[in-house]
């Protein structure tokens, strides 16, 4: 009998495990989901998220994790420069709240947008970067709900070079 159940478990297994590599060499790519998720600040690339969402959208990605890190400049310099040595505050001439009204702008006309406040404190209570934290909360958070996630930044694109999108590729 324990040999009996030992097959009919093996089978199982192996059948279960065919299924899924089925659904990642299939030719049914309809049912493939595609995330990036990114860390940024949104006063600094607003001026171009709507084109960079466009664009990958075009390309197959499905869903959008963007983890706003507004107020990470604080903690290294007083100047507010970004890592171009740029000081978008006196570049873009809205204030935190219009920014926030931008962004609630795109998350209507794109609902694909997953917009999540991201300001970790290190132990001086200064908001820092921490992407790599950033990685593990969108893992443990929202890591099943695309079958593949890019992890990028927003002033960088996902250039295909021979395929028309993501899940040709």
């Amino acid at each position: 009998m324990t040999k009996y159940l030992l097959t009919i478990f093996i089978f199982i297994v192996l059948y279960l495990y065919s299924r899924n590599l089925e659904h990642f060499y299939s030719n049914d790519k309809q049912n493939i989901k595609i995330g990036i998720q990114t860390v940024f600040i949104l006063k600094e690339n607003l001026p171009f998220l709507e084109e960079w969402i466009v664009y990958h959208k075009k390309i197959g990605i499905d869903k959008f994790y963007l983890y706003d890190n507004t107020g990470s400049f604080h903690r290294k310099n007083k100047l507010k420069l970004n890592k171009r040595l740029m000081n978008y505050d006196k570049m873009i001439k809205l204030n935190n709240k219009e920014a926030e009204e931008e962004m609630n702008k795109l998350k209507k006309k794109y609902p694909e947008i997953v917009h999540v406040k991201w300001q970790p404190l290190d132990k001086d209570n200064n908001i820092t970067y921490g992407q790599i934290d950033a990685i593990k909360h969108y893992i443990k958070n929202y890591g099943n709900e695309c079958d593949y996630t890019a992890f990028t930044d927003l002033d960088e694109i996902i250039f295909l070079k021979n395929e028309n999108s993501l899940t040709d590729f």
